[in-house]
């Protein structure tokens, strides 16, 4: 095997990308992402829908991304209101933190495997609300 061989460059194909067969290809993988979704930590947290500690509390999945955490994306078995108040309580080993957010959005799961998951957009705020 020479090198040439191992050289990509040699393989290149040239392609005509407005012939109406790779068209239609194209048109019916245009819906289809990657899912990294298992690439990302999750973390188990409590989720109370109101800015008081006195109201109970229900499990949900907060899923780091990694990005910013001024908007947090969290998965839950329930529908929870845009515009609702809510605030997460994130056990750490060395503390609990309460974290007050708004609920932006919250949308059916759509992916595989999502039956009876609810996605939840919250917008974090810098401190509790008055």
């Amino acid at each position: 095997m020479s090198h040439k061989d191992l050289d990509p460059m040699q393989q290149l194909v040239d392609v005509d990308w407005d012939t109406p067969e790779l068209q239609e290809l194209l048109r019916k993988t245009a819906h289809l992402h990657l899912d990294k979704r298992n690439l990302v930590n999750k973390r188990t947290v409590r989720l109370r829908q109101s800015w008081q500690t006195s109201a109970a509390s229900r499990p949900a999945i907060w899923v780091d991304t990694g990005q910013d955490d001024a908007q947090r994306v969290l998965l839950t078995q329930y529908v929870v209101e845009p515009g609702d108040p809510v605030m997460l309580e994130i056990r750490r080993p060395d503390r609990t933190e309460f974290v007050y957010a708004e609920v932006l959005s919250c949308r059916k799961g759509q992916r595989i495997g999502d039956d009876g998951i609810w996605v939840l957009i919250v917008r974090d705020l810098k401190r509790r609300p008055g």
